[in-house]
């Protein structure tokens, strides 16, 4: 029940974004540039995201699980993603960027275990001179997703 309601909570977050600009609205008020700007912001970090990501490790404090094959991820700007795991199986996810945490929502096939499960994750962007990493960290256990491109 909560997994319905937390997709039913991220369309209606989707469908409201994609209303017309306070122009077409019937103009602007001392509020829309506060509310704009507070966009670019969301906006910078989930235009972050968006891409291609392969997910070739997790690790915790002690050690770190290497993948033969990396499972790829692909966010899309409308909040949807695409993860193909090592084996070539096809799942597809709901996201969110809410504060601090990614939030992740499967769509599951009937017998299917998702790769990432539902819920929570702080993460953290990592520039480096020649790739990208990202660190996805399921709220409230102690390993790290770690995924770059």
């Amino acid at each position: 029940m909560k997994h319905k309601s937390f997709v039913s909570a991220l369309l209606s977050i989707t469908i409201f974004s994609c209303n017309s600009s306070p122009e077409k609205r019937g103009g602007t008020n001392s509020n829309d540039s506060a509310t704009e700007n507070n966009s670019v912001k969301d906006n910078s970090v989930e235009n972050g995201l968006t891409g291609e990501w392969a997910i070739c490790s997790e690790s915790d404090s002690v050690s770190s699980l290497q993948f033969n094959v990396c499972p790829v991820i692909t966010f899309n700007k409308f909040h949807t993603a695409e993860l193909i795991t090592g084996g070539g199986q096809n799942q597809r996810l709901l996201w969110i960027i809410e504060g601090k945490f990614l939030s992740l929502a499967n769509i599951v096939q009937p017998g299917s275990e998702p790769f990432l499960p539902d819920g929570n994750y702080a993460f953290n962007f990592i520039q480096q001179q020649d790739h990208e990493e990202l660190t996805l960290t399921p709220q409230g256990k102690h390993f790290t997703y770690n995924l770059s491109r």
